[in-house]
């Protein structure tokens, strides 16, 4: 089995499965086995001028930051939303502890809190829950 790398396709090939190109270069399997590993850590598969593969950490563009964001705010204000509903059926019904009360305080700020999040800033830190 050979392994070949095409950085035009930024793609592998085996040779015993695959029609290799002529613009693809041989690398050894352990070299591709160790670009596989990076590859599945999070890292990205480039080339250099030659067209020979390395792994390079991944870095997010400032839309995917804020995607993510944004999904993981959603994320928070649902869980958060959802028992701030239970604590205050407990106080509707009187059966709200002191405790309760408290605790549904901190939640529904925190909630306003994650709710007002500048998610257009990359860096924006999301808080931690009470």
């Amino acid at each position: 089995m050979s392994i070949y790398y095409n950085s035009k396709n930024n793609c592998f090939y085996d040779s015993n499965i695959n029609e290799v190109s002529s613009d693809s270069i041989k690398i050894s399997s352990k070299y591709h086995f160790e670009l596989l590993e990076k590859q599945s850590q999070g890292f990205v598969i480039k080339s250099d001028a030659n067209g020979y593969p390395f792994a390079v950490e991944s870095v997010l563009t400032a839309d995917e930051i804020i995607m993510i964001n944004t999904s993981k705010q959603q994320q928070l204000l649902n869980v958060v939303n959802a028992e701030i509903d239970i604590l205050n059926r407990s106080v509707r019904l009187r059966r709200a502890t002191d405790a309760d009360k408290k605790r549904l305080e901190l939640l529904e700020n925190y909630s306003i809190d994650l709710y007002e999040l500048d998610l257009s800033n990359p860096d924006v830190v999301i808080p931690e829950k009470p």
